[in-house]
């Protein structure tokens, strides 16, 4: 008997209803952050990590000061920066969101003090970040995402270790990795512990208080349940301040900033951190979307389990209710089945047992495969287009994978995003994208997952409902009439 996903106490990741600026590092391995190309073949300028709603990138990621070109590199798509030696490396980009006052008032109303639903506040503003430190470090390091304006910091929040290592019985030391929040000039430090080799999802919401000495207050979830998002509730860090006072200025800060940058300092050989897909948002109701984690064993760390059972089948399939991560939309039951794309061959469940440590352990440890390849089949999602993550770890025929996708049950099909080759040993769970559009009526969509060596093995640990970065319209698990509802005169770019 095949079970479906529990919809209770899901932890989530980042989805946009209006984006404003985002960036998913979807870069080739080995590329420098700093060394981007800004133009096309054509000699066409693009705005890297895709385009914005409202709000446009203004600049390119670069390197602050001293910091070297290779200081943050890509990596199985996210960013990685490493030993900084006990210098601040920081590389930043420029935003502007100048245009994004009206986001969420109904359709033709462009009056800022419109109504708006509970989950949109006229003067707040979401952002999410995945971080992680790799491997466990004794040093003294810090890691942070931080927005600034002329004025300096508005906020920022991140990982840190002070290198003081506490004495939990005689003679044994250890040491915690602790998250933290900035607000102006306010620091706080959480209790909430940073494990190594696990991402983490940080999400904040800052509300701007546009008052004579109003306070600003910024509020810090780590690893939340959609819920928490939603609600507002149960967030672990929580800071007011008036950032007029803290500048000093007698003009208003109603806004994040205009600039936004990844810093770190380090200490140790081997010291690792990574930052992954960075986004602003407006509307707290599209912020969130799932990760399903195929497997047979526990629920993995932010993750929705897909359970798949123990033994081979001849496919393995789940659903969920669409509806309970955009409550906007009714009820809709999405079916997602994983098969062999041989008819012969059957879908195999395992669990390894990781003999070498490698960042995100819970990507790499357990999932399905397929000799010949694998199929994913999605049934009824949303009218709109999407893009989904997908993650590759295996132990045996290390074989490139190429992926195609038809959106009319295997009557056409096209090539997307080239191939991949799955991680192994003591490497992460390879990151894939894929892109399709769901219309009215249409059939499922199938992806196929095809080793370019006959017959070899295909795995697949899991997947993530994430924004579709080539348009300025709500994408992941949304309804792209609610997008233009929700952008209704908002300046579309890119």
């Amino acid at each position: 008997m095949l079970s479906a996903l529990a919809m209770t106490s899901m932890v989530s990741t980042p989805s946009l209803a209006c984006p404003l600026t985002q960036d998913f590092f979807n870069y080739d391995d080995g590329t420098y952050l700093a060394d981007l190309p800004t133009e096309n073949d054509d000699g066409t300028t693009f705005q890297q990590g895709g385009v914005s709603s409202g709000a446009t990138w203004t600049s390119s990621w670069e390197n602050v000061d001293e910091t070297p070109v290779d200081a943050f590199v890509i990596e199985n798509g996210k960013v990685e920066v490493g030993d900084t030696d006990g210098e601040e490396f920081r590389v930043e980009r420029e935003f502007d969101l100048e245009e994004v006052e009206n986001l969420g008032c109904p359709p033709g109303n462009q009056d800022p003090d419109c109504d708006v639903s509970g989950v949109h506040q006229e003067d707040a503003y979401y952002t999410a970040t995945e971080l992680t430190q790799i491997e466990d470090n004794h040093e003294a390091y810090e890691m942070s995402v931080e927005f600034t304006d002329s004025e300096g910091v508005v906020m920022a929040y991140g990982i840190e270790n002070d290198g003081i290592d506490e004495e939990i019985s005689p003679g044994v030391f250890d040491h915690s990795d602790y998250f933290f929040a900035v607000l102006g000039d306010t620091r706080v430090v959480s209790d909430v512990v940073a494990e190594p080799d696990k991402p983490n999802y940080v999400f904040s919401a800052l509300y701007i208080d546009d008052s004579p000495g109003g306070q600003e207050t910024l509020k810090v979830w780590i690893n939340p349940d959609f819920t928490d998002m939603l609600e507002g509730i149960d967030f672990d860090i929580e800071i007011n301040r008036d950032l007029e006072a803290v500048a000093g200025v007698s003009g208003d800060r109603t806004t994040l900033g205009d600039t936004v940058a990844f810093v770190a300092t380090t200490n140790e050989d081997d010291m690792v951190k990574t930052f992954d897909d960075f986004q602003i948002v407006r509307d707290m109701e599209m912020l969130q979307s799932p990760r399903i984690d195929l497997g047979n064993g526990d629920v993995q760390d932010n993750f929705v389990e897909w359970s798949v059972g123990s033994t081979a089948a001849d496919s393995v399939q789940t659903s969920f209710d669409q509806s309970v991560f955009i409550p906007s939309i009714p009820s809709r039951t999405v079916t997602m089945t994983m098969e062999p794309i041989d008819g012969s061959e059957q879908v195999v469940p395992f669990d390894y047992t990781l003999s070498t440590v490698a960042f995100a352990n819970e990507l790499r440890k357990d999932g399905v495969g397929a000799e010949g390849g694998l199929r994913l089949v999605i049934d009824n999602l949303f009218n709109d287009g999407y893009q989904i993550k997908t993650f590759h770890y295996q132990t045996t025929d290390i074989s490139e994978v190429e992926i195609w996708v038809s959106e009319d049950e295997g009557t056409t099909w096209y090539s997307h995003n080239g191939s991949y080759t799955p991680g192994t040993g003591a490497e992460a769970a390879r990151e894939t994208m894929i892109a399709f559009h769901q219309s009215n009526g249409a059939p499922p969509v199938w992806i196929e997952f095809r080793p370019t060596v006959a017959g070899a093995f295909v795995a697949f640990n899991g997947l993530q409902f994430i924004p579709e970065p080539s348009t300025g319209l709500l994408v992941g698990l949304g309804l792209l009439g609610l997008s233009r509802r929700r952008c209704a005169g908002v300046r579309r770019t890119g």
